[in-house]
């Protein structure tokens, strides 16, 4: 957390727009320190691990801590730290297996294997449920480990695959921005691009990912969801496109070209965020 702060200190003063180089800078000075041995714990998953990381990416898109992980992630297209760290669990199996770099590592592989019926350690008991989780026999894993080194990228690549599933499942079921799997996209979100450059990432990530809609809270009562600039309907893109009386009508507009990078849109969502901003000053003097 520590290492993560100054991290994100370092790319609010050089690269505040720019997704790419923030998480390349993330990989280098802060995933580094997590994944450490996860050659030995890589065979679970880290829920405080996964959390810094999630954090790490609404810090830098400035998104709302309340904001789904499935849709910040799925947003994003970044791998839940799982997935490198079983990557990197059995890569180390598969290398200290074939490549002999250890006598001792060799001989501990040997009596988990010869000894398979006696009762597992915890260790054990995880690795044994990430293989079978990938319909792998715990008994397969010796015969499967050949040298080349593959076992390890196919087993990711599954990781990956479930996870890419697992999120749109719950976007589809999801109570949270119910209009997001209209606008998702299968690769990563144009304005989160190395090539994109601009100063609006964070506003169209807040929109995108529905921060911006009072309408997504639903565990609010209805009266604290009302839009923020008329005070008569609840507060979704579609109420501002339609019926709040604070904003100029436009039939060419909908939520997909707002939300898909076109720069009328992006005019629009600057002059929604100017509005309330002079209604939130009115209200207060």
């Amino acid at each position: 957390m520590i290492v993560m702060k100054q991290t994100w200190g370092i790319g609010e003063r050089r690269f505040k727009n720019n997704f790419e180089r923030r998480m390349k800078i993330y990989r280098s000075l802060v995933k580094s320190v997590m994944m450490y041995a996860a050659e030995i714990w890589g065979w679970s998953e880290s829920e405080r691990l996964e959390k810094l990381h999630t954090k790490y990416i609404k810090w830098v898109l400035g998104l709302d801590f309340n904001t789904p992980t499935y849709i910040v992630m799925d947003e994003t297209k970044e791998d839940k730290i799982r997935i490198e760290a079983g990557r990197r669990a059995v890569r180390y199996e598969e290398k200290t297996r074939t490549k002999g770099i250890n006598k001792i590592i060799l001989e501990c592989w040997k009596e988990i294997d010869t000894k398979c019926e006696r009762k597992r350690s915890k260790w054990e008991e995880q690795r044994r449920q990430y293989y079978e989780e990938k319909g792998i026999e715990i008994k397969e894993v010796k015969a499967r480990c050949t040298g080349e080194l593959t076992l390890a990228e196919n087993l990711s690549q599954l990781d990956r695959a479930e996870q890419c599933q697992s999120f749109y499942d719950r976007i589809v079921i999801g109570r949270y921005n119910r209009n997001y799997r209209g606008i998702r996209e299968e690769n990563r979100a144009y304005y989160l691009k190395a090539e994109y450059k601009g100063r609006d990432q964070s506003m169209i990530a807040r929109f995108r990912c529905g921060n911006e809609e009072r309408g997504n809270r639903y565990w609010k009562k209805k009266e604290d969801n009302v839009c923020r600039m008329c005070g008569l309907g609840e507060e979704t893109i579609e109420h501002l496109l339609e019926e709040c009386r604070e904003v100029e009508r436009d039939k060419d507009l909908t939520r997909w070209n707002i939300l898909q990078g076109q720069e009328q849109g992006k005019k629009w969502m600057r002059e929604i965020i100017r509005r309330r901003k002079e209604i939130g000053q009115g209200q207060k003097t």
